[in-house]
């Protein structure tokens, strides 16, 4: 590790290298058939990023698009770039297939297709569920194990600055950079390069240039340069850590999101230059777990959860939420949503978040196979590079509903010694994420004893207040993990006001339930519209489709109190706790508005 110290240069200028932009309109043909031979006819037109649904017999989506490359690329390669396709995707450059790029999203060279100075034609193929593609073991396994809902488009989720064609180097090239930082001992940075040669090179030096963030996010007054000694480089890929102090630059934290863009470029021996990565925005900050508390930048920090009760991140924001989530970590999560969009809101505003990773579950393949393994890695690899530089993300999250353990037992949650790593794709994941990310807590939705804290669905049906504290208050003193209340409800769910829960026929017993606290209030309060809604003739199809709280003021009262008592108690103790109310057609806005009251 190559360490120096800290100095600030005026400002240089800015080299990038030269692209294209693929975003907008391409045209189109869909097909009731899968085959590598591209259609003769375009008559149909698709905005790319974007995804298209398939509807009836439809088999395969082909894109065509033409553009001129620069006569001045002639001397250098060109690259293909795309984001996340779905579910993947074939490459054709005038009539040839260049290659293949899965779910996770890379590049590829193309060097030896295109024709500088003159017009290429570029051709995307998709396939139904990955069809007529090269996929791993890993997304044919699990694509096969999605519902059938979910599997019906294809296309492009990336956004449009992740589509392009690059000119590169022919000698060298940046193909990665991780801006890792700490704060712990002294703050500082710890770029990770990741660099390709096609021949070897010898005394071979990296400058990385820092640079605040001017107008409109464009990168303003470079703060920081260092050179670095690399050496001699190999050819193929090689990877190459250095560190330099940061005591003079604003960290990211919660609510004071600082943020600056850096940029390695690459030197040879007499001073010249190789190479230039692209420009990458990134926070300086550091974020651990030890015991059972949360640490920010050298402080203990209370995290408060909200998912979904607020319109926006910055209304969330404002109403004293510092951490959030978008999507639980199904298996195909990462095969059908992109939410980095949304995790750029984040790093801008101060806000943390956790991440999906790439999920395992229940019908996922078997972990233990090599091919399936080493496609998981890939998927891992390419899913975890194009994240790690958001500041925001505080966790990864791996699993839901799946790796198990007891999550309700307060003398078991929060204890290192209920650890446990006989969960084959519990372990494993961890396992793989921890390879490319070192400096986040994991963890697995209702889970515990795997990861790097436990979490529950918990549900406080019924329970007095003082077991709830009672609760709470073990595991917060004498844990030695960090829980989570990843779902929480403060008061008892809708189905749990009913009587024969699992034997039907059901019976509404929420008028008995509420005389627990109101007595015989709750029989007088009882309207015609509650008892016509309590006392059904026709059975319902499923018991979540009883939901009596738009038929009761007195019950949503109780809720609200409920919930009030709870969350402030999990408040009280540190625990992250993200309040789940449940919306219907009756009562959502009560009890949102109620929820929202609580936080």
């Amino acid at each position: 590790l190559l360490l120096c110290t800290f100095s600030a240069l005026a400002q240089s200028s800015l080299i990038e290298r030269p692209r294209l932009p693929l975003d907008g309109k391409w045209k189109a043909c869909a097909m009731d058939q899968v085959t590598d031979v591209p259609p003769e006819s375009w008559t149909e037109s698709q905005d790319l990023p974007g995804r298209r649904g398939l509807s009836g017999n439809t088999k395969a989506l082909w894109v065509k698009r033409v553009l001129t490359i620069p006569v001045s690329w002639q001397s250098s390669l060109t690259f293909l770039h795309i984001d996340h396709p779905l579910f993947a995707t074939n490459v054709y450059i005038n009539g040839k297939q260049a290659g293949s790029i899965l779910g996770y999203g890379g590049e590829i060279d193309i060097s030896d297709a295109v024709l500088p100075g003159q017009e290429n034609e570029i051709i995307l193929f998709f396939g139904k569920d990955g069809a007529g593609t090269e996929l791993d073991a890993w997304s044919e396994n699990v694509i096969k194990k999605m519902q059938e809902d979910r599997r019906q488009a294809v296309g492009l989720l990336g956004n449009k600055d992740s589509f392009y064609l690059e000119s590169r180097p022919s000698s060298v090239w940046v193909s990665d950079v991780w801006y890792r930082t700490r704060t712990r001992a002294f703050t500082r940075i710890e770029p990770q390069v990741t660099l390709v040669a096609s021949q070897p090179l010898i005394n071979v030096k990296a400058r990385v240039a820092l640079y605040e963030l001017g107008g409109d996010d464009t990168p303003g007054k470079q703060v920081v340069s260092h050179e670095f000694p690399l050496g001699d480089l190999p050819v193929g890929e090689s990877v190459h850590e250095v560190a330099f102090s940061a005591k003079d630059l604003k960290l990211w934290d919660l609510r004071e999101p600082n943020l600056y863009y850096g940029q390695v470029v690459l030197l040879d021996t007499e001073g010249k230059v190789l190479d230039h990565s692209p420009l990458t925005r990134f926070g300086i900050r550091d974020f651990w777990v030890a015991g059972n508390r949360y640490y920010l930048n050298n402080r203990q920090v209370y995290l408060t959860l909200d998912a979904y009760l607020h319109a926006s991140l910055e209304e969330a924001l404002k109403a004293g939420i510092t951490l959030t989530y978008t999507k639980h970590a199904a298996t195909d999560a990462t095969f059908i949503e992109n939410s980095e969009s949304y995790i750029s809101t984040c790093d801008k505003i101060g806000m943390g978040h956790i991440a999906y990773g790439v999920g395992v579950g229940y019908g996922m393949p078997d972990i233990t196979k090599s091919a399936n393994r080493e496609g998981y890695r890939a998927w891992v690899n390419g899913w975890i590079r194009r994240l790690r530089n958001h500041p925001s993300i505080l966790f990864w999250v791996l699993s839901t509903n799946f790796a198990g353990g007891d999550t309700h037992t307060p003398t078991v949650i929060g204890k290192s010694k209920h650890l446990r790593w006989d969960h084959i794709a519990a372990t494993v994941s961890v396992e793989e994420h921890r390879q490319l990310d070192d400096t986040r807590p994991l963890f697995h939705h209702q889970a515990s004893g795997t990861g790097d804290l436990d979490t529950g669905n918990v549900y406080f049906n019924h329970i007095p207040m003082q077991e709830v504290d009672e609760w709470l208050s073990e595991t917060a003193t004498n844990g030695d993990r960090p829980f989570m209340a990843i779902e929480f409800s403060g008061a008892p769910l809708a189905v749990d006001y009913i009587k024969n829960l699992g034997d039907p026929p059901r019976v509404s017993y929420a008028t008995e339930f509420m005389a627990r606290l109101a007595g015989d209030e709750a029989y007088l309060r009882e309207s015609n519209d509650y008892l016509n809604y309590a006392n059904y003739t026709t059975p319902r199809v499923a018991m979540w489709s009883y939901i009596p709280f738009g038929y009761s003021d007195l019950l949503i009262e109780q809720q609200i109190k409920a919930h009030t008592r709870t969350y402030r108690s999990m408040r009280y103790w540190g625990v992250p706790t993200d309040l789940w109310v449940f919306p219907s057609t009756r009562q959502h806005d009560a009890r949102t508005r109620a929820a929202k009251d609580i936080l």
